[in-house]
């Protein structure tokens, strides 16, 4: 019988490159889980799979904004054709400005607020 509490569970994660969204897809992956890892950089989110599966877990890096709901769906679906099923999801992603509040630009107080709070239109 194995410990591992998560064995059966499939997993997306969003911002889960570095972190706490790396350490929740670490977590979960060593103990069993399935994890379709994201981030918005390519590179960070391959190098966290690659250390996550070199450390025993099963771990799909996808790289892409998750505020951009094809994305999401994207996941949900390479989650299905790799593994059967979803079975959990982590939105993690967050984005934070620095800087004087009255000097964002529009573009950049949008784009927090719809990675954020989930501020979409279909």
């Amino acid at each position: 019988m194995s410990n591992k509490v998560f064995i059966n569970e499939v997993v997306i994660i969003t911002g889960a490159g570095q972190g706490i969204g790396f350490e929740i897809a670490r977590q979960l992956a060593l103990q069993g889980a399935a994890v379709i890892l994201n981030d918005f950089d390519e590179g960070l989110a391959n190098r966290s799979a690659a250390q996550i599966v070199k450390e025993g877990g099963k771990c799909i890096p996808m790289h892409g904004d998750a505020k951009e709901v094809e994305l999401i769906y994207a996941m949900v679906d390479l989650a299905v054709q790799k593994f059967g099923r979803l079975t959990l999801a982590v939105a993690n992603a967050g984005l934070s400005l620095y800087g004087n509040f009255f000097e964002y630009t529009k573009a950049d107080f949008n784009s927090v607020t719809e990675l954020n709070l989930g501020v979409v239109s279909f």
